[in-house]
């Protein structure tokens, strides 16, 4: 009798180190990230001088500026993107915002890029107001 409620103390001791041991962390959801570069293919226009804001999923936002990162922890799953503040002689290349899809078992950086078009500005207001 002795020994089988040595093995039920051993096994929860077991358990219990086990659990302990992993703690909230999920080895099947490592840290993702979305990396998110602006980058201008300007060639004669104006740029933007104030640079842009990247706003993701509608919750939060960064500030960045022409050929620049900048990176949003995340979860797996469907996510947003969107540049604004554009000056009004600037557009994206692409959709925006964009849908980006981070996928548990692939890479835990996903990329995504805007490229942001300049013509130049009208003569008067730098700003067209």
């Amino acid at each position: 009798m002795r020994k089988a409620r040595d093995f039920t103390v051993q096994l929860g001791l077991a358990a219990a180190i086990l659990t302990l041991g992993c703690g909230d962390s999920n080895p099947t959801s490592p840290p993702r990230e979305i990396e998110v570069t602006v980058t201008s293919d300007n060639v004669g226009g104006d740029m933007d001088p104030d640079g842009y804001t990247l706003v993701f999923d509608s919750q939060s936002s960064k500030s960045v500026s022409v050929n620049a990162t900048v990176r949003f922890s995340t979860s797996n799953g469907s996510h947003f993107v969107q540049l604004l503040g554009l000056a009004p002689n600037c557009s994206v290349d692409g959709p925006n915002p964009r849908e980006v899809q981070v996928v548990a078992g692939e890479p835990q950086t996903v990329m995504i890029a805007f490229t942001v078009h300049c013509g130049a500005m009208p003569p008067g207001d730098p700003w067209g107001y």
